[in-house]
């Protein structure tokens, strides 16, 4: 894999002439801008070894090609940096695109695939990959994607932002973050490049992390701005919106260009329709009743003017004792029937923790039921 930049450099540089190897001297600074014309900067005071340059750089201005950094040939997510201050910062890399049998397309009420045949989507939570992401804690993120993979998962909902005191998990204010869009980008290279789409859940625990109406809308639109050229995703307007302060009516606005997406998900059987997608959010009356909605719900939604259908968040697995795999793979073969995806929940995903094996058992049985 290559990535091209432009490069500025800031500080001394040397290069040698054999091997075209660059060796930033202690401080250093990198400043350009990267192939979507956005700016970035890399510092550090540690030589990173293994930048390999194709050709020169002209007159301090040029465009670099790098190849054999440690990890870039492997894998596309951020390369991360410390500098002699102790700030970390990122080098981010060019989208991918994600492996050729990476397909999104949406065509009336469903997914299809490059043939035109309808698919559906298995997901699973991923509510804590973006802030593991953007705190480059990059081991936890790859065992829990590397369990979604094995388990053949398609999707992964990923929480946008959130706030521990009312999530009791972590806290993720995108004011707070540094070159926030730039991290969310990345991540969706990081999927793609993993046979993953993301889902990104735009608003969560909003009423605290934004309590501003404008400041939502404006974040929504510079958010599906970013994103626009990243790779393969799906934008749902956020979780529970009767609990997590956004409007699904107001906030949310068509991020157009092409992109799927819905207003999010509200209580039970409430949900919001003018979109190309429109989300439930599961009952929790009981687990009859989930299974009677699984294939109840499409038609009566699509009655009120809902399109193409998606669950995000099913009763949470292994909360009771009656939630088993037999009754994981029923709910699976429930959602493959009229629905392009439905989400498998449950209480280790959702803390940013591996599953349990019971659990596990229970995931590979509703992917399996959801296998046309």
């Amino acid at each position: 894999m290559s990535v091209e930049f432009g490069f500025y450099p800031y500080a001394a540089l040397t290069i040698d002439p054999r091997t075209h190897q660059a060796r930033p001297l202690t401080p250093y600074e990198i400043i350009g801008t990267d192939t979507d014309g956005r700016p970035f900067r890399v510092s550090g005071a540690s030589n990173p070894d293994g930048y390999f340059l194709e050709s020169l750089p002209v007159d301090g201005k040029g465009t670099i090609r790098l190849y054999g950094a440690p990890g870039f040939a492997e894998t596309t997510y951020p390369k991360m940096f410390t500098d002699q201050h102790g700030v970390t910062d990122t080098l981010f890399l060019e989208p991918s695109g994600g492996s050729d049998d990476l397909h999104l397309e949406q065509r009336g009420n469903d997914f299809v695939d490059v043939q035109g045949n309808r698919i559906v989507f298995p997901g699973v939570d991923g509510f804590a990959d973006l802030f593991l992401m953007s705190e480059g804690r990059m081991g936890e993120l790859d065992g829990l994607t590397g369990l979604s993979q094995q388990l053949g998962f398609k999707v992964r909902r990923i929480w946008c932002m959130g706030d521990k005191n009312e999530n009791q998990v972590f806290s993720l204010y995108p004011q707070n973050v540094s070159r926030y869009f730039d991290v969310v980008r990345n991540l969706v290279v990081y999927h793609n490049d993993r046979n993953t789409i993301p889902l990104l859940t735009g608003f969560v625990n909003a009423q605290v992390v934004m309590p501003n109406a404008s400041n939502r809308q404006a974040f929504w639109k510079d958010l599906n701005q970013a994103l626009l050229g990243s790779g393969k995703y799906l934008m749902s307007g956020g979780n529970e919106a009767f609990k997590n302060g956004f409007d699904p009516d107001v906030d949310i606005s068509d991020p157009g260009n092409g992109v799927i997406w819905s207003r999010g998900s509200n209580k039970e059987d409430v949900f919001h329709i003018n979109a190309p997608a429109t989300e439930l959010h599961a009952t929790r009356i009981s687990l009859p009743r989930e299974l009677i909605d699984t294939t109840a719900s499409p038609p009566y939604m699509r009655s009120q003017g809902a399109k193409m259908c998606w669950m995000t968040e099913g009763n949470p697995c292994k909360d009771t004792p009656e939630y088993t795999p037999q009754l994981a793979w029923q709910y699976g073969r429930g959602y493959s029937v009229d629905w392009a995806l439905a989400v498998f929940h449950d209480r280790q995903s959702q803390r940013g923790q591996l599953m349990h094996d019971d659990t596990a058992k229970c995931a590979a049985e509703w992917v399996r039921g959801m296998t046309l």
